[in-house]
């Protein structure tokens, strides 16, 4: 459990910034939209969300959908590593947020697939400081399978909560948490990452804990995650 202190740290840290709205934009609250700009940063933008007049359409920097794709690697020591990639698409405050990874085998545990599906909604959309939560899916197979044979798929429900927080240019933070119930087992797992913008690229490192049942594994990690 001590690996999850670094993602809910992110989370804390985030919540207490001091994000607050302009006068004008809370007295005019019901014509102001959040919209999304290519990606953090992109053509001087300050943060990631704006926060435009329904009537500005404001072009390629300032739409209604969002999309990010990430491919990521862990180590996990004694445990292997895992390799996966993970999708966020949103329109507005809603979104759809999937993953798959594969965790490979150790000696007292053969490797597995793990992937869990979301709908989430946009709880807080400020240029540095974003917090999406939501409920969804979570199923676990074997990764080898004997020929003929039926995978033994587990599933279960899950509730995520994930926070952005991208200060200045061109630094990005974010981390994720997960609960939930994959078969007979509780599912727990954190991560964080800091990552730097190479336009809409952004290159992390990052740390992640797992804990499913009484197996528990944890490591650093690295990625890259397209914002779109």
């Amino acid at each position: 459990m001590r690996g999850l202190i670094v993602p809910l740290l992110i989370v804390v840290f985030g919540l207490l910034l001091p994000q607050r709205a302009s006068a004008h934009d809370d007295a005019n609250d019901a014509r102001v939209v959040p919209r999304y700009p290519s990606y953090p940063y992109a053509e001087h933008t300050e943060g990631y969300v704006r926060r435009l007049p329904l009537r500005d359409t404001g072009g390629e920097q300032a739409k209604l959908w969002s999309a990010r794709v990430a491919a990521e690697g862990g180590y996990l020591g004694k445990r292997g590593y895992r390799a996966g990639g993970r999708i966020l698409l949103r329109y507005w405050r809603l979104g759809l947020s999937a993953e798959a990874h594969y965790y490979s085998g150790s000696s007292s545990r053969a490797p597995f697939h793990v992937g869990t599906a979301h709908w989430t909604i946009d709880l807080i959309m400020r240029p540095h400081f974003g917090l999406r939560a939501g409920p969804g899916i979570i199923a676990r197979m074997p990764a080898e399978l004997s020929v003929g044979s039926r995978p033994p798929y587990e599933y279960g429900t899950n509730v995520m909560t994930e926070v952005d927080v991208i200060p200045i240019h061109p630094v990005v933070a974010s981390a994720r948490f997960d609960v939930g119930r994959l078969g007979e087992y509780t599912a727990v797992s954190g991560r964080g990452s800091l990552g730097v913008m190479l336009r809409r690229v952004e290159v992390s490192v990052g740390y992640e804990a797992k804990v499913i049942g009484d197996m528990a594994m944890r490591g650093p990690q690295v990625g890259l995650r397209a914002w779109f």
